[in-house]
């Protein structure tokens, strides 16, 4: 994506449900940080439904004949074996083992599959592509991404016209007509949550009929912040939020191991939740266990649902034991340090 700040293409609608103007950069576009009460979409998403703009996901598209070759050498096997209309979680890393990206491969036809991820790393698979008998295209801005999450979900798109949705497996794709507007729909099973994809021409269209269709079963419009809590309660680490991904091809930090993509081994930390005993976010500091450094944070926020701070972390394997005892920093005054318990992915 290039440096400009491009609108979604539901920005003519978030807008007018953003009366306290509040919004955030994600890669190349603006998106709503929230309609009011972050922690309020937050438990929404966890007792009825939110609808939140996902769009600054990107979407590269790779075709031709090699491209499940490209996919495969970059992402692992599995890209070879992905059936048409079907999704996968993947991840690729640099020759020094560091960890450059991760995210969702979707297959749409025999040669054609697109790879979304908060950060594509459309500059290193492109150059990579022509040895493939492959090519890459940018087609993030050609579509809108919505994501619908909740108990209640269901019920909406059942309202909406939409009842296949309600019920199709986590590795599906599936694509209809809506009423004479072309969809795709795909699960994010770790939020409980669908994706629905359309034309960036349809986009207002598609968020009217969702936001109609869930007004009389409580739908409310979700933020990044509200989205990125619940992601942070499902224990998914972000790229350039949680972790700098490894973009040096020699780089060997972050081992995919530390980010929960993998058993940890020898070398990597482990990946786990943290429980603070008070309400205060404590992010990227380091943790310790009988004055040796255990590990440190990474993103933390307050959780409405648990009623606590939380935050992910990275702590040496032999003190990763869920239910484990942790201290925030390290300072001769022990009662004034902030106590944390490690517990086990996903918080909820």
């Amino acid at each position: 994506m290039s440096g400009v700040l491009l609108p979604t293409a539901f920005h003519v609608r978030t807008a007018e449900h953003n009366p306290g103007n509040a919004w955030l950069r994600r890669g190349a576009y603006t998106l709503p940080a929230h309609f009011g009460d972050p922690h309020y979409e937050a438990l929404a998403a966890r007792f009825s439904s939110v609808l939140a703009d996902v769009s600054s996901l990107e979407d590269m598209r790779v075709e031709g004949v090699g491209a499940d070759s490209l996919l495969a050498a970059a992402c692992g096997p599995g890209a070879r074996t992905l059936g048409v209309g079907h999704v996968r979680a993947v991840h690729w890393s640099a020759e020094g083992g560091g960890l450059r990206g991760v995210g969702t491969l979707l297959r749409d036809a025999e040669n054609a599959f697109v790879l979304r991820s908060p950060d594509a790393d459309i500059g290193w698979f492109a150059p990579h592509a022509p040895r493939f008998d492959a090519s890459i295209r940018d087609a993030t801005a050609e579509r809108g991404l919505l994501l619908l999450a909740g108990p209640f979900a269901p019920a909406v798109f059942a309202a909406a016209g939409l009842e296949q949705a309600a019920a199709f497996e986590p590795d599906e794709l599936i694509r209809q007509d809506w009423s004479g507007i072309p969809v795709a729909l795909s699960r994010e099973p770790r939020l409980n949550a669908t994706l629905i994809a359309c034309g960036a021409e349809d986009g207002v269209i598609v968020f009217d009929r969702l936001l109609r269709a869930g007004r009389a079963l409580g739908l409310r419009l979700a933020g990044q912040q509200a989205l990125e809590l619940l992601q942070l309660e499902a224990g998914i680490a972000l790229p350039n939020l949680d972790f700098k991904p490894a973009r040096a091809n020699v780089a060997s930090e972050p081992l995919p191991a530390s980010l929960g993509l993998l058993p940890p081994n020898g070398k990597a930390q482990a990946l786990t939740g943290v429980e603070f005993d008070c309400d205060d976010a404590h992010p990227f500091a380091p943790l310790f266990h009988e004055g040796v450094e255990a590990g440190h944070t990474l993103r933390s926020a307050y959780s409405p649902a648990l009623r606590r701070a939380i935050a992910l972390a990275q702590i040496d394997p032999k003190f990763a034991a869920p239910g484990t005892l942790l201290r925030l920093g390290e300072t001769k005054n022990a009662d004034s340090e902030v106590k944390a318990r490690v517990v086990p992915l996903p918080f909820l």
